[in-house]
C-alpha cells in the first residue's frame, strides 16, 4: 500500500510539472502524451524515492496529492513565466510596428495574439526542445525529491518571492527584446514627422508612414531574431536553476 501512494504522490508532481512546463501544456500537444509521459517518469523516478508514511486519514491523503500537483504547477510556472517573455516582447514591437490588426486567435495558448508573438512562441519553443531545457527540468524534478519529499506537507505562500522574482524577469526580458525595434520605430515615426512637417499638405503620415514603419520593423525583428532567441534561451535556462531555490524555500517551510 504504502508504495502504491508513493507512486500516486510521484505521478501528482510530475503531472503538475509536465502541465506548467512550456511547450508540454500548447493546445497542439495531445493529452494522452501528457498522461503517457507522467506515466513513465514515474515508473523511473518512483523506485528511486524513499519510502514515505501513511497518511492518517483519507483527508490528508486529498491534502497531500493536491500539495504533490501544486508543487509540480509551481516549478513549472518559474520556468513558463519567462518563456512568456518573448511572446510579451513580440507583441509590445508588433503593437508599436502598426501590426496589432493582424492579431488572430492563437491556438497554442489560447488567447488573441498577433502573427510575430505566435511566430515567436513557436520558434522558442523550438529552441527550448532542443537546449534540453525540459530534461534540465525533469532532473530537477528528480532532486526534488531528495529536498522535499513526497506527501510532505509546506505552506505555498513561501514560494511567493521566487514567483514574483520570475515575473519581474519577465517583464525586464520583454522590454529588452523589444528595445531595438521600439528604438527603430520612434526613429522612423520621427523621420515622418519632420516630413509631415515640410509637406502638410501630403497625407505622408498614411500613405508612407505606416507602411515604412511596418516595412522597417519587420527587417530589424528577421535580422534579430537569432539573438532575441539566444537571449530568451539563456534566461530561460537560468530560470530552471530558480527551480532549485523554490525547493529549498518550501522545504524549509515543510519543517
Amino acid at each position: 500500500m504504502g508504495a502504491i501512494l508513493l507512486g500516486l504522490f510521484v505521478f501528482a508532481r510530475i503531472s503538475g510539472l509536465l502541465m506548467a512546463l512550456p511547450m508540454f501544456n500548447t493546445q497542439g500537444v495531445p493529452k494522452y502524451v501528457l498522461v503517457l509521459s507522467a506515466v513513465g517518469l514515474t515508473v523511473v523516478l518512483a523506485p528511486l524515492v524513499p519510502m514515505i508514511d501513511l497518511p492518517s486519514s483519507f483527508g490528508m491523503l486529498i491534502v497531500s496529492i493536491g500539495s504533490e500537483v501544486m508543487l509540480g504547477v509551481m516549478m513549472g510556472t518559474v520556468v513558463s513565466v519567462l518563456f512568456g517573455a518573448i511572446s510579451l516582447g513580440t507583441e509590445v514591437m508588433a503593437q508599436q510596428a502598426g501590426l496589432g490588426m493582424a492579431a488572430v486567435f492563437n491556438p497554442m495558448i489560447k488567447i488573441s495574439s498577433g502573427a510575430l508573438g505566435t511566430l515567436a512562441t513557436f520558434m522558442a519553443g523550438m529552441v527550448f526542445l532542443s537546449g534540453g531545457v525540459h530534461l534540465y527540468c525533469l532532473k530537477l524534478l528528480g532532486e526534488s525529491f531528495a529536498i522535499l519529499p513526497a506527501g510532505v506537507l509546506y505552506n505555498p505562500l513561501n514560494a511567493g518571492p521566487v514567483l514574483l522574482h520570475s515575473v519581474s524577469e519577465s517583464i525586464a526580458l520583454g522590454a529588452q527584446l523589444a528595445g531595438p525595434v521600439l528604438g527603430l520605430v520612434w526613429c522612423t515615426n520621427l523621420f515622418v514627422g519632420v516630413l509631415v512637417r515640410l509637406a502638410p499638405r501630403m497625407n505622408i503620415y498614411f500613405s508612407v508612414g505606416t507602411i515604412l514603419t511596418s516595412v522597417a520593423a519587420l527587417v530589424l525583428f528577421a535580422l534579430s531574431m537569432p539573438v532575441f532567441l539566444e537571449i530568451h534561451a539563456d534566461k530561460v535556462q537560468e530560470a530552471a536553476g530558480w527551480i532549485t531555490g523554490l525547493l529549498h524555500t518550501l522545504g524549509g517551510s515543510s519543517g
